[in-house]
């Protein structure tokens, strides 16, 4: 069974959509930490309903991580961990963490699964690793 990094690595190159759920058609980095979960063996709880821009709200969501059995990690993000990210303009994004300032994610302007680093600008606010 691979790892939440490897089974993110290999969706690289899938489409990007807002509220995709299935590698297949299309995923948005909520979809993308819910199959690498599905594919490293866990049961992702995911949520059905939010958007890109969220002023408030997001501590609705944070249980869910537990409920999928992740646990919270420290700083710095290590590989397989999941990070949650804070960007400007109240935006909050998930990725699959790398190691050594690398992540996997869903990007919605390039509209594509893909390998980076995080912008400068994007600030850690969660991290949580498999138990």
């Amino acid at each position: 069974m691979p790892t939440i990094a490897e089974a993110a690595l290999g969706m690289v190159g899938v489409p990007f959509r807002m509220h995709g759920r299935d590698p297949g058609i299309g995923l948005d980095c909520v979809g993308l930490i819910g199959a690498a979960m599905e594919r490293a063996g866990l049961t992702p709880t995911l949520p059905r309903r939010y958007d890109l821009r969220n002023r408030s709200g997001i501590e609705a969501f944070l249980p869910m991580a537990e409920q999928s059995g992740l646990k919270s990690s420290r700083f710095p993000p290590a590989r397989n961990d999941i990070v949650l990210y804070g960007l400007e303009g109240f935006q909050h994004h998930l990725a699959v963490s790398l190691g050594q300032h690398r992540i996997v994610h869903a990007h919605a302007g390039l509209r594509r699964v893909l390998v980076s680093t995080p912008n400068n600008d994007w600030r850690i606010l969660k991290v949580w690793s498999v138990d």
